[in-house]
């Protein structure tokens, strides 16, 4: 571990796990995994419960049962921790530790609840410097007495629940909302002390790529890089009658270990167009330079739901028969190439 100013040591001592994903490596080999998301519940009037969900290593030497929490109106107070969970594993065990805090604000307005203690972990691919780089967990609260009281999006699905399909790693959020407001996904940079975008932070390079479901929030990483730590967030966004009223953030750090290979791309990577993104079940495959031949389907859980072999000049394969949903679609061409897409069935 770098030497670290005193200060800045005691901050290392919180670190907070975000839900890792480690493919055989051991936790020595890893500094951390840290941060968390923060969700809200509307009790009554102005009174809301703000919900911190916070990911810790077990064997951090310390345990924290109550966090300070600024709640966004420039007040800030202690959450107390009400519920641990942990999770054994012989490569990253983890503690989900959650904290919850009742807060009455004084009127209407947009508030942005944050919790800021700990760093990034140390090494990410995508993030110099990061084992030195502050990290924000927030949330936008909007209180307006004309679009009415509000829930936030909640995630039902813990940070290290993953799949895995083919070339791609999957990541299914359990995302629900009680109020039917209107949800929009997308790939976010992390947030630095301030809540503003870190500095420095760069996505995975091709053929690698990541993609989430906008009405879902479900991340798919197709041709996963190469060994090394990455940070992703996750972002949800509610409007109602067309204005924003809140928006929530995940953050994932996923590790690979250097010694391990994840699903190996034996066959070269082709260039796969999907269209319309969005369909209601036919989408046409354009884009390899041969036409495709055999076309399987995965769901959010990896789970493979359709399995076509085509004839010569013909790309096209049919969802209406599928739920509603984001589905990977990955195309074999006669040639050898494969190609990898993420489609939205309505």
């Amino acid at each position: 571990m770098t030497d670290l100013p005193t200060t800045q040591m005691n901050t290392v001592l919180h670190r907070l796990t975000i839900g890792c994903w480690l493919i055989g490596a051991s936790l020595s080999e890893l500094l951390g995994s840290y941060g968390g998301e923060i969700a809200y519940t509307h009790l009554g009037d102005l009174t809301y419960r703000i919900t911190l969900d916070l990911y810790t290593r077990p064997e951090d030497p310390e345990d924290q049962r109550s966090v300070m929490i600024e709640f966004g109106d420039g007040s800030t107070g202690p959450a107390t921790r009400m519920e641990v969970e942990d999770r054994e594993s012989a490569t990253c065990s983890s503690r989900r530790s959650r904290y919850m805090a009742d807060h009455t604000y004084q009127g209407p307005g947009a508030f942005v609840i944050r919790y800021v203690d700990g760093f990034f972990p140390e090494g990410l691919v995508d993030l110099p410097n990061s084992g030195n780089l502050w990290q924000c967990i927030s949330a936008l609260l909007v209180i307006d007495p004309v679009l009415g009281p509000n829930n936030s999006l909640v995630m039902s699905n813990s940070h290290w629940n993953f799949s895995h399909a083919i070339n791609t790693l999957i990541h299914n959020l359990g995302a629900s909302e009680q109020d039917g407001d209107d949800l929009v996904f997308s790939i976010g940079v992390p947030l630095g002390d301030q809540c503003d975008d870190v500095e420095g932070y760069s996505f995975p390079q091709p053929p690698s790529d990541i993609l989430v479901a906008w009405t879902s929030g479900d991340l798919a990483w197709i041709y996963v890089a190469n060994a090394g730590t990455w940070f992703f967030r996750i972002t949800c966004d509610e409007y109602r009658n067309g204005a924003l009223i809140g928006s929530v953030a995940r953050g994932i750090t996923i590790c690979r270990d250097p010694t391990t290979t994840y699903i190996p791309n034996e066959r070269p990577i082709g260039s796969l167009l999907l269209s319309p993104s969005v369909t209601d079940g036919l989408v046409q495959l354009t884009g390899m330079e041969s036409d495709a031949r055999r076309i399987l389907v995965h769901d959010s859980s990896g789970r493979m739901v359709l399995d076509e072999h085509q004839p010569a000049g013909s790309s096209t394969i049919d969802l209406s028969s599928l739920p509603s949903g984001p589905y990977l679609i990955r195309a074999e061409a006669q040639d050898g190439t494969v190609g990898v897409g993420q489609v939205i069935k309505r």
